[in-house]
């Protein structure tokens, strides 16, 4: 059956075995290996990719530093995400059904879905140049077979989660095996990059494209995909010292992951730091090979095209799964994985093959970032609004106060870069391609009715009560009494995750 009800989860229908839960365990953290290493590929697509090639063609070294402070953002909100899910048995996409109104919950699942969709675009045609460098194909070849190859990696998924998790550990380390390799052809002087770590020197050429790093470190889909993948592990919400113990092996889980993705961008930032104020000073992911190619030889090209193939093909399958737990929890239907790729590719594969005939060489990236960006902030808004609800997440595990401001000044930032950065993209892509000034003037007129709308919308979001009833999910202090009556200091719990 292709679609089907979804059934609601009972945390406590699992068996249940004792388990020690003040000791750390190696062993514990990883059998709880997975959910981090997927959402590190948001931080990894092709989208992101470009942004670091900007970043090493426009300041050098200077804003690896900026990388790593803006990858540590992102932590913390992928945190908010995965306790969301852990806490309350429900990831963001099915509390956003089952507290908002019907009109509100589609218009964010139909936000969620464009998002992805723009990120599928990237993923589909990062594979394709990948391909092309390496084997010389049409971009248009490689859009084709990029989408066969993803339906092909989807079957490792149908055999057991835990061959689909080591193929996804295949992506990734040969993803940073490549980038790593061409960094050691480069020859760098890492006592320059400890240096502009430490004590970083922006040049003015580097101020959009750290605006860029800045605005990419959230995917929308990896906050949905962030608080899905936590709330299917079999975690006994009854119980808050074990709650809070789990918590602290996936805030390791989450950390390794991403500094792992911090690692593997680092390196694309210092490959192309070499190419700082040189005639190849501009260029995006498919003249990338050929700069490569000429200044270190043959090999880097094809290492660089490997990389990228991985990178595509990876992210493109944790987008996949992103769209069908998004299509699950908002529309309460559960839809087969492969129809749901097929889906997916049928949309983005009519904008990809536009690309790829029409000029392989544009810079699209900028464009599909902007429509990420657009979308970003209904995702935030969401997660931020259940982390801060008593109802939802119980008097333990509620957001603080500081910490809620923090968040919400740094999303604010964030947006703000980002239309920044859209702005810009829209002006000098649009208007830099229409002379007459009558077709500028409607395009502007359509610009603004459609931001006065998507603004009246954000403002509409953030006002908007939660409508979700005392102790909807679990009453969490009277559970945690009820273990203290019993007598019960040790975890009861499986650790099944295959």
């Amino acid at each position: 059956m292709i679609f089907q009800p979804i059934q609601e989860q009972n945390i406590n229908s699992f068996t249940l075995i004792q388990i020690e839960t003040d000791t750390f365990s190696f062993q514990k953290l990883f059998k709880i290996l997975g959910p981090g290493l997927l959402i590190s590929l948001g931080y990894l697509d092709p989208g992101n990719i470009a942004g670091d090639i900007q970043a090493g063609l426009k300041a050098r070294y200077n804003l690896i530093i900026i990388l790593f402070m803006t990858t540590l953002l992102g932590y913390f909100f992928q945190i908010r995400a995965m306790k969301l899910g852990i806490v309350t048995g429900k990831d963001l996409a099915e509390l956003c059904r089952d507290n908002f109104d019907t009109k509100t919950s589609i218009s964010l699942w139909i936000m969620a879905e464009i998002a992805i969709i723009g990120s599928d675009i990237q993923e589909v045609l990062g594979i394709a140049i990948g391909l092309n460098i390496i084997f010389g194909l049409k971009l248009w070849i490689g859009v084709s077979l990029a989408i066969f190859l993803s339906f092909i990696c989807l079957l490792m998924k149908g055999n057991g989660d835990k061959k689909f998790e080591l193929l996804i550990c295949f992506f990734i380390g040969l993803m940073g095996l490549c980038f790593f390799l061409n960094v050691f052809l480069f020859q760098p002087n890492f006592g320059e990059i400890l240096q502009s770590f430490f004590l970083p020197n922006i040049p003015k050429s580097g101020i959009f494209p750290m605006m860029g790093l800045i605005g990419a470190v959230l995917m929308p889909h990896n906050l949905y995909l962030h608080s899905s993948l936590s709330r299917e592990q079999k975690i006994d919400t009854n119980n808050i010292s074990f709650i809070k113990n789990i918590l602290v092996y996936y805030k390791i889980e989450c950390a390794f992951s991403l500094f792992l993705s911090f690692l593997i961008s680092s390196a694309i930032i210092i490959t192309f730091a070499s190419f700082y104020q040189t005639e190849h000073s501009d260029m995006n992911l498919q003249t990338a090979g050929l700069a490569l190619e000429s200044s270190f030889g043959t090999l880097s090209k094809y290492i660089w095209g490997i990389g990228l193939i991985c990178a595509g093909q990876s992210s493109t399958l944790t987008g996949t799964l992103s769209g069908q737990y998004i299509m699950t929890g908002f529309i309460k239907m559960n839809i087969n994985l492969y129809l749901r790729s097929l889906i997916s590719r049928a949309i983005a594969i009519v904008p990809s093959f536009i690309i790829a005939f029409w000029d392989e060489n544009s810079d699209y990236n900028d464009y599909l970032n902007v429509l990420q960006a657009i979308q970003l902030p209904f995702a935030i808004i969401p997660l931020l609004k259940f982390n801060s609800s008593e109802q939802i997440m119980g008097k333990e595990f509620l957001i603080g106060k500081y910490q809620m401001w923090l968040l919400i000044g740094f999303s604010v930032g964030i947006v703000g870069m980002n239309y920044v950065n859209a702005f810009i993209s829209l002006y000098e892509g649009v208007f830099g391609m229409v002379e007459n000034q009558i077709i500028q003037a409607f395009i502007f007129l359509g610009v603004f009715l459609g931001g006065a709308f998507y603004f009246i919308f954000m403002y509409f979001l953030v006002k908007q009560d939660i409508c979700v009833e005392q102790n909807q999910y679990f009453d969490i202090d009277q559970n945690q009494q009820d273990y203290q009556e019993n007598g019960k200091n040790e975890l009861e719990i499986e650790q099944n995750i295959e």
